[in-house]
């Protein structure tokens, strides 16, 4: 009979033991340097879309792998949105010196050839008007800006209260009734005298009236409506016109702060009104779209009943 050595078996044991141990010590600490090399080279490389890989399978090592990927991915995301932002405001940046030089060299044309003294008073008295104009254009474009300014900040308070949409939209709009008619403006509006009331800003609202106005006073060609319905769950506000200064291609970018339509570029303005339009109904928890179909332009509001 074979007489069993344990101790020798325990020795091998203990080796094999020891072995693996070195062995995984030494593929943690190349995996652990590896990590450490495809780090710095996505840290070095700023447009850099690469993720981790590891050379342990392990269970552990994997799921290391996969919540640093995922810390990576995030900060991948967070500058490309940074970068975009960027842009944008390089855009806007762009667009607002190319757009407050266009009326501020205009006026000082105007008061250079009055100055010059070689015009008749007729002349004077027009040019006049058209400085007055422009001075007119800055200011309302300063004050657009600065009601940018006080939505997008976080101290900016909504005050919400039980209104009558129909009550709010009447008193903002039969003011400019008479500029409609002017422009040979057909208006239409319907609107329900018993629609429920729902929580709103005032101010807000009545803002979101008056730009949605403007906004068809300056492109509308020959009419103008206006309707607000019932939903099962929303109350919809629908302004729709006729224009030639939008298309399908544009009217992804209708709501942006730097979309200008042709006609304010050509005077010179700033189409701000429908992003500060959207800024509000956001910030009264709504929803807003816009689409252009068969030469008419139409924006959707949806509040919450």
């Amino acid at each position: 009979m074979v007489k069993i050595n344990y101790h020798i078996i325990t020795y091998i044991v203990l080796l094999i033991i020891i072995v693996y141990l070195f062995f995984k010590l030494y593929i943690n600490k190349k995996n652990i340097k590896n990590i450490t090399r495809q780090i710095k080279e996505i840290r070095l490389l700023e447009d850099s879309n690469k993720l981790l890989t590891s050379l342990d399978l392990s269970d552990s090592s994997t799921e290391l792998i996969e919540e640093l990927n995922k810390l990576i991915e995030g900060n991948i995301k967070n500058r490309k949105e940074i970068k975009k932002q960027n842009l944008k405001f390089k855009e806007e940046v762009t667009n607002l010196s190319h757009d407050f030089r266009t009326p501020v060299t205009s006026i000082k044309g105007f008061v250079e050839l009055i100055q010059d003294g070689n015009i008749s008073e007729e002349e004077k008295e027009e040019y006049i008007h058209i400085i007055n104009n422009k001075i007119n254009i800055l200011t309302d474009t300063v004050e657009a800006f600065y009601e940018i300014s006080k939505y997008e900040s976080e101290d900016y308070k909504i005050e919400l209260e039980p209104l009558s949409l129909y009550e709010v939209a009447v008193e903002n709009i039969i003011p400019f009734y008479e500029d409609f008619t002017n422009k040979n403006i057909d208006v239409e509006i319907k609107i329900e005298e018993n629609i429920p009331k729902i929580l709103l800003d005032r101010r807000a609202i009545s803002r979101i009236f008056i730009n949605l106005v403007q906004n068809a006073l300056t492109y509308a060609n020959t009419y103008f409506k206006l309707e607000i319905v019932e939903e099962e769950e929303y109350l919809k506000i629908i302004a729709k016109n006729n224009s030639n200064n939008i298309n399908e291609k544009t009217i992804d970018k209708i709501f942006d702060r730097t979309f200008m339509g042709r006609d304010f570029r050509e005077a010179g303005r700033f189409g701000l009104g429908l992003y500060i339009v959207k800024e509000l109904v956001i910030l009264q928890n709504g929803k807003i779209d816009a689409n252009y179909e068969n030469n008419e332009f139409t924006i959707e509001i949806y509040f919450k009943k």
